[in-house]
């Protein structure tokens, strides 16, 4: 079984879905990509449960899309989890190969449209990490524990993404 996470967004926000995402590789034993902003893809290769980065040029960079959307559809996946909720990530949600689309319950934007399934109602007055989590609730599975499996370089590097993780999951314990 193989699963795309679309998660484009900024460290913490790609930290808050960590423990969603490993529960689904746990859960379902399968083998988890990622398609996310160039800036963070250095980041999201540290995550111990993905398999493969898929890294989304920046936008000025149009004439690299090609080559994301080649790569997004190189896989034929079980299911693809939108838990950015927003019109762009959706379009890549249902760009991939994949009958299965589920988007998450804080979805805006009419991305709504481009999902087979909306994971939960809408409910704001909960952390990301519990929201991302309705993805879990709707394919019956634990939500627990909440981990962020992360294996962060040991060593300084100069990658914004991975320094701010550093910083983020310091706060978190």
């Amino acid at each position: 079984m193989r699963i795309l996470i679309v998660k484009t967004g900024l460290p913490g926000d790609l930290l808050d879905a960590l423990p969603a995402v490993h529960l689904l590789k746990t859960g379902l034993n399968t083998e988890i990509d990622w398609a996310v902003n160039d800036g963070c893809a250095a980041l999201v290769a540290c995550f111990d449960d993905v398999t493969d980065v898929i890294p989304l040029p920046p936008q000025s960079l149009f004439p690299n899309i090609g080559q994301f959307f080649s790569k997004v559809r190189k896989n034929r996946y079980d299911l693809v989890v939108d838990l950015d909720g927003g019109l762009r990530s959706a379009l890549i949600a249902r760009f991939a190969r994949s009958h299965k689309r589920i988007g998450p319950s804080f979805h805006r934007d009419f991305s709504y449209l481009f999902y087979d399934h909306i994971a939960a109602e809408r409910n704001h007055n909960r952390p990301a990490v519990d929201q991302n989590l309705d993805v879990l609730r709707f394919l019956e599975l634990p939500t627990e524990p909440v981990e962020f499996p992360v294996t962060l370089p040991s060593t300084d590097i100069s990658d914004a993404a991975v320094s701010a993780a550093r910083e983020i999951l310091e706060q978190k314990k």
